[in-house]
């Protein structure tokens, strides 16, 4: 059986952030000021 699931613009957006951070193109200062999030956070 397939599961779809639904995420909200600002979901995706965080999502594309962490895989930009894994893959080595953004730092954590960078995903922490395009998410508004803390670096904490991140």
């Amino acid at each position: 059986m397939t599961r779809v699931f639904q995420m909200g613009d600002r979901e995706l957006t965080r999502l594309r952030v962490m895989i930009d951070i894994a893959d080595g193109r953004l730092t954590v200062d960078a995903a922490a000021t395009l998410t508004g999030l803390g670096r904490r956070q991140i």
